[in-house]
């Protein structure tokens, strides 16, 4: 079971030793996992899909990191 929450308060004040990135998301995707994903459901599975994308190479945390810091924290449509 997995819960997404939102706050009004920014994540850092409640734990600063967080790393914290800003992402415009501005897909379509709502699925968690595309048809052909073998394994468990994870937080990366969840994050990818609230922010609406789904890719099949990003499994953790640091690859998620990567895959947003590379497009400038921008998620467009593909």
């Amino acid at each position: 079971m997995v819960e997404a929450i939102f706050q009004s308060e920014p994540p850092w004040a409640a734990q600063p030793e967080m790393t914290v990135q800003r992402v415009t998301a501005v897909c379509t995707e709502k699925r968690v996992r595309n048809w052909f994903f073998f394994g468990p459901v994870t937080c990366v599975e969840i994050a990818k899909a609230c922010l609406g994308f789904s890719s099949m190479w990003i499994r953790t945390p640091l690859q998620l990191y990567n895959y947003i810091a590379a497009r400038n924290g921008v998620l467009l449509p593909r």
